[in-house]
C-alpha cells in the first residue's frame, strides 16, 4: 500500500490523481528528488506500520492494535514526508524564499505539522482502528503471525 501511495503522490506533482503545490514545485528543482521525497516515506511508511501492527498485536489485543497501528501511519507518515522534503530541498534559496518567508525549513514544519499533522494523526487513528477491527471481527483479516 506504501508504494502504490508513492506512486499516486508522485503522479499529482504532474496534476494526475490530484494536485500537489509543493510536488509541482519540487519537480522543477529536481524530476529524481522530488520522487524519491514522494515515494521513500510512503513505503517507509507501509513497511514500518505493518511490523508495528505485527508488534501491537503480540503486546495487545487486537483492537487496541488497529488504533495504535492508524495512530503511527499518519505520524510517521509526517515524519518521514516532512524529513525527506527538509533534506532533499530544505537548503534550496527558492524554496526557502517561497514557502517559509526566508526563515528556514523549521518554521515551515512547526506551521505544517501544528494544524495538518494533528488531524490527519486524529482521522487515521479512528478510521484506521475502527476499519481494522471490524475486519478482524468478520474475520476478513485474522491475527499476524
Amino acid at each position: 500500500m506504501g508504494t502504490v501511495f508513492g506512486i499516486c503522490s508522485f503522479l499529482q506533482c504532474f496534476g494526475i490523481l490530484g494536485t500537489s503545490g509543493i510536488g509541482v514545485f519540487t519537480l522543477q528543482i529536481s524530476p529524481v528528488l522530488t520522487f524519491l521525497q514522494r515515494f521513500i516515506p510512503r513505503v517507509l511508511d507501509g513497511f514500518c506500520v505493518g511490523w508495528i501492527f505485527r508488534l501491537a498485536a503480540k503486546i495487545t489485543d487486537e483492537k487496541i492494535s488497529c488504533f495504535v497501528t492508524g495512530f503511527c501511519i499518519a505520524l510517521l507518515n509526517t515524519i518521514f514526508f516532512m524529513g525527506t522534503l527538509v533534506i532533499f530541498f530544505g537548503n534550496n534559496i527558492d524554496f526557502k524564499e517561497t514557502y517559509m518567508g526566508g526563515k528556514g525549513p523549521l518554521i515551515y514544519i512547526i506551521s505544517l505539522i501544528s494544524v495538518n499533522a494533528i488531524f490527519e494523526i486524529i482521522a487515521s487513528t479512528i478510521i484506521a482502528g475502527t476499519v481494522g477491527f471490524a475486519l478482524f471481527k468478520t474475520k476478513l483479516i485474522t491475527e499476524p503471525v
